[in-house]
């Protein structure tokens, strides 16, 4: 399949509201941290970036994990 602008990426956000632990991001699609800035905005997606503590890879297809090396080098 092809990637489109719209399309909903392979992606679940675990927040943790319960103790002082970040959050978890579970798969990374392509296109991920562009969903974030539009669901969210741009400083609550790097926010999010930043306190991200967890990243889970549920298997290594590319709709599952392509989107991992931009997630990365937004913590920078």
């Amino acid at each position: 399949m092809k990637p489109m602008p719209l399309r909903t990426v392979s992606a679940i956000v675990l927040r943790n509201f319960l103790s002082e632990g970040g959050d978890i991001l579970m798969d990374c699609g392509e296109g991920t941290f562009s969903q974030m800035i539009l669901e969210v905005g741009i400083e609550q997606a790097e926010k999010f970036i930043i306190n991200l503590e967890i990243v889970i890879i549920s298997h290594i297809h590319l709709d599952h994990n392509s989107n991992l090396l931009t997630i990365l080098h937004k913590r920078e």
